[in-house]
Protein backbone atom coordinates (compact mmCIF):
# COMPACT_ATOMS: atom_id res chain seq x y z
CA UNK A 1 0.00 0.00 0.00
CA UNK A 2 2.91 2.35 0.53
CA UNK A 3 3.75 4.24 -2.59
CA UNK A 4 7.28 3.41 -3.71
CA UNK A 5 7.86 7.01 -4.79
CA UNK A 6 6.96 8.37 -1.38
CA UNK A 7 9.02 11.31 -0.16
CA UNK A 8 9.15 9.84 3.33
CA UNK A 9 10.42 6.27 2.90
CA UNK A 10 12.69 6.25 5.99
CA UNK A 11 10.30 7.69 8.59
CA UNK A 12 8.82 4.45 9.84
CA UNK A 13 7.55 4.67 13.43
CA UNK A 14 9.76 7.54 14.55
CA UNK A 15 8.16 10.87 15.44
CA UNK A 16 9.04 13.70 13.04
CA UNK A 17 9.46 16.10 15.96
CA UNK A 18 11.14 16.16 19.34
CA UNK A 19 10.09 17.48 22.74
CA UNK A 20 12.32 18.53 25.62
CA UNK A 21 13.17 15.75 28.03
CA UNK A 22 11.28 17.23 30.97
CA UNK A 23 8.23 18.41 28.96
CA UNK A 24 5.84 15.76 30.26
CA UNK A 25 7.17 16.12 33.80
CA UNK A 26 6.38 19.85 33.83
CA UNK A 27 3.00 19.53 32.06
CA UNK A 28 0.78 18.90 35.13
CA UNK A 29 2.39 21.72 37.12
CA UNK A 30 2.04 24.18 34.20
CA UNK A 31 -1.58 23.16 33.63
CA UNK A 32 -2.45 23.67 37.31
CA UNK A 33 -0.65 27.03 37.35
CA UNK A 34 -2.58 28.26 34.28
CA UNK A 35 -5.87 27.02 35.76
CA UNK A 36 -5.13 28.88 39.02
CA UNK A 37 -4.31 32.08 37.11
CA UNK A 38 -7.57 31.78 35.17
CA UNK A 39 -9.57 31.26 38.38
CA UNK A 40 -7.85 34.25 40.04
CA UNK A 41 -8.68 36.45 37.06
CA UNK A 42 -12.35 35.40 37.21
CA UNK A 43 -12.44 36.14 40.95
CA UNK A 44 -10.97 39.61 40.40
CA UNK A 45 -13.52 40.32 37.65
CA UNK A 46 -16.38 39.21 39.89
CA UNK A 47 -15.08 41.40 42.72
CA UNK A 48 -14.94 44.45 40.45
CA UNK A 49 -18.46 43.82 39.13
CA UNK A 50 -19.77 43.27 42.66
CA UNK A 51 -18.08 46.48 43.86
CA UNK A 52 -19.66 48.57 41.10
CA UNK A 53 -23.07 46.99 41.69
CA UNK A 54 -22.93 47.80 45.40
CA UNK A 55 -21.63 51.32 44.73
CA UNK A 56 -24.41 51.99 42.22
CA UNK A 57 -27.06 50.68 44.61
CA UNK A 58 -25.69 52.79 47.46
CA UNK A 59 -25.65 55.88 45.23
CA UNK A 60 -29.27 55.25 44.23
CA UNK A 61 -30.36 54.92 47.88
CA UNK A 62 -28.47 58.07 48.85
CA UNK A 63 -30.01 60.00 45.96
CA UNK A 64 -33.45 58.78 47.01
CA UNK A 65 -32.99 60.20 50.50
CA UNK A 66 -31.34 63.41 49.31
CA UNK A 67 -33.65 64.25 46.41
CA UNK A 68 -36.95 62.81 47.70
CA UNK A 69 -37.62 65.47 50.38
CA UNK A 70 -37.37 68.21 47.76
CA UNK A 71 -39.70 66.53 45.26
CA UNK A 72 -43.45 66.80 45.25
CA UNK A 73 -44.77 63.32 44.51
CA UNK A 74 -48.43 64.29 44.25
CA UNK A 75 -49.90 63.15 40.96
CA UNK A 76 -50.41 65.81 38.34
CA UNK A 77 -53.89 65.79 36.93
CA UNK A 78 -54.45 67.12 33.48
CA UNK A 79 -57.65 69.06 33.79
CA UNK A 80 -58.92 70.64 30.61
CA UNK A 81 -58.93 74.41 30.49
CA UNK A 82 -62.46 75.78 30.24
CA UNK A 83 -62.88 79.13 28.53
CA UNK A 84 -66.00 81.12 28.02
CA UNK A 85 -67.40 81.29 24.51
CA UNK A 86 -67.02 85.06 24.52
CA UNK A 87 -63.27 84.80 25.15
CA UNK A 88 -62.94 82.23 22.36
CA UNK A 89 -64.91 84.34 19.87
CA UNK A 90 -62.94 87.47 20.71
CA UNK A 91 -59.69 85.64 20.01
CA UNK A 92 -60.80 84.56 16.52
CA UNK A 93 -60.02 86.50 13.36
CA UNK A 94 -62.71 87.84 11.04
CA UNK A 95 -61.96 85.11 8.53
CA UNK A 96 -62.38 82.40 11.17
CA UNK A 97 -65.66 83.97 12.35
CA UNK A 98 -67.01 84.07 8.78
CA UNK A 99 -66.07 80.43 8.25
CA UNK A 100 -67.74 79.45 11.55
CA UNK A 101 -70.85 81.37 10.64
CA UNK A 102 -70.98 79.69 7.22
CA UNK A 103 -70.61 76.29 8.83
CA UNK A 104 -73.47 76.88 11.27
CA UNK A 105 -75.78 78.35 8.64
CA UNK A 106 -75.28 75.60 6.06
CA UNK A 107 -78.18 73.27 5.34
CA UNK A 108 -75.94 70.16 5.69
CA UNK A 109 -75.63 70.68 9.42
CA UNK A 110 -77.72 68.18 11.35
CA UNK A 111 -78.76 68.41 14.96
CA UNK A 112 -79.83 71.16 17.23
CA UNK A 113 -77.06 73.20 18.87
CA UNK A 114 -79.28 75.68 20.70
CA UNK A 115 -79.03 74.69 24.33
Amino acid sequence: MIDQESKFPNIGKELPYTVPNDFFDKLPAQTLRLAKERMDKRRRTKKVIRFFAVATSAAAVIMLFVVAPFRDFTPVRNTPQVESIDAVLQGMSDEDLNQLSATYSSEDLEGDFSQ
